[in-house]
């Protein structure tokens, strides 16, 4: 097992799957820090918004505590029931104990989360695991690749989402519509440039994309067919992201919450059964760009209610 813990490129597809199979576990401790990070900071950017500092130091505090402690006891929960668990998300005798060693150490000794999640999105993952795992490991190997390679367009994408988040609410608290729609304008075009760029340059180098992280060509090749099926959503889902956050912001907890569930629940993953049944496994990979177009109209439909609701003149 001394190769186990390479990083970079590797000939073992079993690797590649094992790690495919932990992603979904290691986002679900990142999702605590969703919870408790992106929504407390939107409560905390509208109390400072409104002037309320004492009452937004407390709500602070209260996050770090509460996040510290759900990250924990998870982390601790996912050690106890570690191989039932991947067996669960599909690991095969190939795979079991890559999978264990890799979900030991970004899981139970990751310990508290760091970064950002939805769970929702999360579930998805694993429906996805679990439909490839049915085609063989190479097949989940490949896709996992994928997914991976698509995180980072989607977690700047994030990232911007988060950082327009307090901007938006505070200006929102504090009557700024103005302020606040140019904000919310200028993130979107950042994130869609950066979601555009991304599908070009994953079009283009797919097959250098999978050669970075495996040399089994078989995997290269499912992988490639992949990349440049997935890459054409990432748009999309940034759109879905920035609709999410937005309405977080401006504490439409409700909305938010029912645009994530229509998107994974109501389109994502329900396509996922039914592209799989009707054109295999490359229905899995086309459905998210359908799952998102579907969001995105109903995502900007609750949007202008939302505008038309707060009396604001309509607009992108």
């Amino acid at each position: 097992m001394a190769d186990t813990w390479f990083v970079g490129r590797t000939n073992n597809p079993y690797m590649v799957a094992s790690c495919s199979l932990v992603l979904p576990v290691y986002m679900l401790t990142i999702v605590i820090s969703n919870i408790f990070g992106a929504g407390g900071g939107t409560l905390i950017a509208r109390l400072i918004g409104k002037g309320e500092d004492d009452e937004a130091s407390r709500v602070s505090a209260a996050c770090i505590w509460m996040a510290l402690g759900l990250g924990l006891a998870f982390s601790l929960m996912c050690f106890f029931v570690m191989t039932p668990l991947l067996i669960f998300l599909g690991a095969s005798d190939n795979v079991l104990e890559y999978s264990r060693q890799y979900m030991f150490f970004v899981v139970v000794l990751g310990g508290i989360p760091a970064a950002v999640g939805v769970i929702l999105f999360d579930l998805c993952n694993i429906v996805i695991n679990r439909l490839s795992a049915s085609y063989g490991d190479i097949e989940l190997a490949a896709i996992g690749i994928v997914l991976k390679a698509e995180r980072l367009p989607l977690n700047i994408g994030i990232g911007i989402c988060l950082g327009m988040i307090p901007l938006l609410a505070y200006n929102y608290s504090s009557g700024n519509r103005k302020r606040m729609d140019e904000f919310f304008r200028f993130g979107r075009a950042v994130g869609l440039g950066i979601g555009i760029t991304c599908v070009i340059l994953y079009y283009v180098f797919a097959p250098v994309i999978m050669q970075a992280f495996i040399g089994d060509a078989e995997t290269v090749r499912y992988g490639t067919m992949f990349l440049r099926a997935r890459c054409f959503a990432t748009p999309l889902m940034f759109l879905c992201f920035s609709m999410v956050h937005f309405t977080q912001a401006i504490g439409r907890g409700n909305a938010s919450f029912w645009m994530a569930v229509i998107r994974q629940i109501v389109f994502n993953i329900q396509i996922l059964f039914l592209f799989n049944r009707l054109f295999g496994v490359m229905g899995i990979v086309w459905t998210q760009i359908v799952a998102d177009i579907f969001t995105v109209i109903v995502s900007y439909i609750i949007y202008a209610g939302i505008r038309k609701s707060e009396g604001w003149p309509a607009g992108l």
